[in-house]
């Protein structure tokens, strides 16, 4: 079995408690820290971003501009670029994702993070706390607009990797920096510099089901099978969430069909779709994996329910032809196909996705029924379709192929 990129990269949620108390933290400033959380713990973000904004206004206090980073990053109610935040005091039972992308009229307040944090490292470069919120920033910057921002997605891994690992120069790198460290490598399709951080990570905090998944596909992208199976069955214990769970299931059932271990390959793959049913990547395998050891009934049951994910949809046909085909098992995705035809009457795009899926894998088969199906297909499209759909043009290059 072929590896297949399946994964969705797990982000790490946290939520953001400030501790930034350290032996020379005076005590007005840890009351500053406590002052702090206080109006977060309450939702009064506002408040609490006013009130630090006030201590320090021209972000040159690095302790209050990492709090005011903090606040900035993790509870804004409107953003632009990540360059002006705006702010919400709530009240008890409201939750930030009530107002985000809802909320007008809120005042922005100009925080240009990374320019700010580039200044104070010019004047403290030994300060690694800084390089930590750089990293963070340009994190949080990546995982919200990707290739959409200031710079290319590119330069923001880039500049994600060389800020964290600055963090972790003073050697007491926690779980968070390494983790997103490794995750950052991972999206850049560097799996295997990876590896050693997801591994510290994974060190700090052995309950991460997150850390165990990413190190069990980084290990997956370097073919080394065991560590990939150890990991992915961590993370399948671990995860609480029936989405998570079942896609830590699916690599391992992936994991076990590299390793060549089909049946309990199948056993985890059937897990997966117990835990999170119709999982359009999970139902795709399965199929795979049910041809090839020629379980004709489970093979038409999952088929049934692949077909079923989106009936009018190009991608499902496409892939069940893909599968099928690479499996030398044409007939029987006709036979299924044909099955459908009657059920599809009145839909008129789904028939005509049938008949044309029927006559595309006829080609090579037998011409005059390849003929016969594809211009049956031409006939039900225009009765939806305007002459100008692209599909008109597939179908007739495909018939004058066959001629």
């Amino acid at each position: 079995m072929q590896s297949q990129k399946i994964f969705t990269t797990k982000n790490l949620f946290y939520i953001l408690i400030f501790t930034l108390s350290t032996p020379c933290f005076s005590q007005t400033e840890k009351d500053i820290v406590k002052k702090t959380n206080d109006y977060v713990s309450n939702g009064k973000y506002e408040t609490a971003y006013n009130y630090l904004d006030s201590l320090d206004p021209k972000n040159r206090n690095a302790d209050i501009v990492l709090l005011k980073e903090g606040i900035a990053l993790n509870f804004y109610i409107e953003t632009y670029n990540h360059q002006r935040f705006a702010f919400k005091d709530l009240d008890k039972n409201q939750k930030i994702n009530d107002f985000r992308g809802k909320t007008t009229g809120l005042k922005m307040h100009i925080f240009k993070i990374n320019k700010v944090l580039d200044s104070l490292i010019k004047v403290d470069p030994h300060n690694y706390k800084l390089y930590k919120g750089l990293g963070d920033y340009y994190y949080e910057v990546e995982q919200k607009y990707g290739n959409d921002w200031l710079v290319k997605e590119k330069d923001l891994l880039g500049l994600i990797e060389y800020n964290y690992t600055g963090a972790l120069n003073d050697k007491t790198g926690d779980f968070e920096t390494n983790y997103r460290l490794g995750v950052t490598y991972e999206t850049d399709g560097n799996y295997q510099a990876g590896i050693p951080f997801f591994l510290k990570a994974v060190q700090l905090n052995d309950s991460s089901a997150d850390a165990h998944y990413n190190l069990a596909y980084a290990f997956l992208n370097v073919n080394d099978t065991l560590n990939a199976l150890r990991h992915s069955l961590a993370a399948t214990k671990l995860y609480q969430d029936s989405s998570s769970k079942g896609d830590a299931a699916r690599m391992a059932g992936v994991v076990l069909g590299e390793m060549g271990k089909q049946k309990k390959a199948i056993e985890f793959m059937e897990l997966s779709n117990k835990i999170a049913p119709n999982n359009y990547n999970t139902l795709k395998i399965l199929i795979d994996m049910y041809l090839k050891v020629d379980n004709r009934k489970k093979e038409r049951e999952v088929t049934e329910q692949f077909y079923h994910l989106g009936v009018e949809k190009p991608t499902i046909y496409n892939d069940l032809i893909d599968i099928y085909a690479g499996n030398n098992k044409q007939k029987q995705l006709i036979a299924f196909f044909q099955s459908q035809l009657k059920p599809a009457n009145g839909d008129m795009i789904q028939l005509g996705s049938l008949y044309f899926s029927i006559g595309k894998l006829y080609v090579g088969i037998d011409k005059n029924l390849a003929l016969e199906n594809l211009t049956k297909a031409s006939e039900v499209f225009a009765t939806v379709y305007k002459p100008e759909n692209p599909v008109f043009k597939l179908i007739y290059d495909m018939m004058k192929s066959l001629k």
